[in-house]
């Protein structure tokens, strides 16, 4: 019959297709089945993405909460999202690069501020006594006193002492490790039943406990005192240095001096 021969010709077209069609779909099964598992430092593949041994260590230390486990699901989650927050493109906008720069800068000032802190000489044994001599109401003459505030407004100063979470108004614990110089003198005057100033407010004297930070202790606290100190200067003298070589340019009516 007229056009039966193109009808056949078709036939065999559509099935040598189809089993293009099918021979292409089980060579991609038989990859997919064959592709290496991760191993070593390669933890899991997330599409072409490796999450690695590093990966999750760096969550762990930015978030201690958890198991390993669960700070590898918590990188794959991350990547997932970030591959469909790519796709529809986010990482092109405005705010995705303002923040990635703010990231890439807070990221490399910490790493100067640490490699800083390693060039800090330790401080010596005569430096630590001296720092505890002349800060006795932190060390030697350390106290703690219980107080109830006339009102609950009195200073943040003895809520953030206590650590315990009261109440305002309520009865607190005030550490004179926490105080400043000029507090903790306030406090050593008070006595018992007596009514002390706390920035502004008044509070009752209940109770007192001479609580001494002595020996190993107290050398401890005093020399990582000592170290932090130091640290944050040589920071602000890189910062300072770094201010006289650089011309630093501001708006008009923005700048220190208001130009």
């Amino acid at each position: 019959m007229p056009g039966e021969g193109g009808s056949v010709t078709r036939f065999f077209m559509n099935v040598k297709r189809d089993r293009g069609a099918k021979a292409l779909g089980l060579f991609l099964i038989l990859c997919a089945c064959h592709e290496e598992a991760p191993s070593g430092q390669v933890l899991a593949r997330v599409g072409r993405e490796d999450v690695t041994k590093r990966d999750v260590a760096s969550e762990e230390n930015a978030d201690s909460g958890g198991s390993q486990a669960d700070m590898l699901d918590r990188v794959i989650e991350r990547k997932l999202l970030l591959q469909r927050a790519v796709s529809v493109g986010l990482d092109r906008s405005p705010e995705y690069l303002a923040q990635i720069r703010r990231l890439k800068e807070v990221l490399l000032a910490n790493l100067e501020r640490q490699s800083l802190g390693v060039l800090v000489p330790s401080p010596t044994s005569r430096d630590v006594l001296k720092y505890q001599q002349t800060r006795r109401w932190m060390f030697a003459d350390r106290m703690l006193t219980l107080i109830e505030p006339d009102s609950p407004n009195v200073s943040t100063a003895s809520n953030n002492a206590s650590g315990n979470g009261s109440l305002p108004g309520a009865q607190r614990w005030v550490d004179s490790f926490t105080l400043s110089r000029e507090l903790a003198a306030t406090f050593a005057l008070a006595q018992t039943g007596q009514d002390v100033s706390i920035g502004g407010s008044r509070a009752k004297v209940v109770r007192r406990l001479s609580m001494p930070l002595t020996g190993a202790k107290a050398d401890k606290v005093a020399f990582d005192a000592l170290r932090d100190l130091a640290k944050q200067k040589a920071i602000e003298e890189v910062i300072g240095q770094e201010r006289i070589a650089t011309r630093i340019v501001f708006q008009r009516g923005i700048g220190p001096a208001g130009d």
